[in-house]
């Protein structure tokens, strides 16, 4: 025997812990997830709001470059491409800023089909992620990035003269 179809609003609510949920429940709770993660990105967005915040973050990224070379300057070949650089500088910090949010969000939105013996390695796994994603960013800033200039600046300099454009270099 089937049973009456649901009311309407019965469907809008989706269950949280387990359970079964329609293809139209795992839609709604993806899309309050990426809600989530993109609140997370743009209010780690903000700080940059305030540009001289935002500049000292490009300068930031420019130390390296001029540790290796101390007359390194970067140029800007189209009207529009400091701007552009700024912009991109301060969305990939609000996604920095925004980590733990992101992969905390992932992980909430797959923990519905996980066993109970694997939902206890959530926060774990978030504090991990996150450690490990700040890490890495401070092992590219300080080790990777010096030895990767200081071979790309000095090779081929005998036919040219490496002059990045700020674009370039922060890409």
């Amino acid at each position: 025997m089937t049973s009456a179809p649901e009311a309407p609003e019965d469907m809008l609510e989706s269950p949280r812990e387990g359970g079964e949920m329609t293809l139209l429940d795992h839609l709604f709770e993806l899309r309050s997830r990426v809600t989530w993660s993109a609140a997370a990105v743009v209010v780690g967005m903000i700080p940059f709001f305030y540009i001289p915040l935002g500049i000292a973050a490009i300068e930031f990224l420019i130390v390296p470059a001029r540790n290796q070379n101390p007359d390194f300057v970067v140029q800007a070949i189209t009207p529009m491409e400091n701007i552009f650089t700024y912009f991109r500088v301060m969305l990939l910090g609000g996604v920095a800023i925004g980590m733990p949010m992101l992969v905390y969000q992932v992980l909430r939105f797959i923990t519905p089909a996980l066993t109970s013996q694997e939902k206890r390695w959530v926060i774990p796994v978030v504090l991990g992620t996150s450690t490990s994603f700040f890490l890495g960013l401070v092992f590219g800033y300080y080790v990777v990035l010096p030895a990767a200039y200081a071979f790309l600046f000095n090779f081929g300099t005998e036919f040219a003269e490496v002059t990045p454009t700020i674009s370039s270099y922060m890409d």
